[in-house]
């Protein structure tokens, strides 16, 4: 598979600090994330692009650090399979 996928996501998110600033706005600024992740799909949906998918990755990537949601936690969930 490759580390495509993973470039393209640095990439980007280089490219959109120097053209919206630091992601660490999102600290003092709440944002939706899922619904910034929907809004990607959708567009994916329209138009077949995978760069979107990148995008949907990359807002993941700054929802796992500012989001805000009220029980946020990370927890592994192992299941055997069948």
């Amino acid at each position: 598979m490759g580390d495509m996928f993973i470039d393209l996501m640095n990439n980007h998110m280089l490219a959109g600090y120097f053209r919206y600033g630091s992601v660490r706005i999102y600290r003092d600024n709440p944002v939706n994330f899922l619904m910034r992740m929907l809004v990607c799909i959708d567009l994916y949906n329209d138009d077949g692009n995978i760069e979107h998918f990148v995008d949907i990755a990359n807002w993941a990537r700054i929802a796992f650090h500012y989001d805000r949601h009220p029980y946020r936690h990370y927890a592994t969930e192992d299941k055997p399979r069948d």
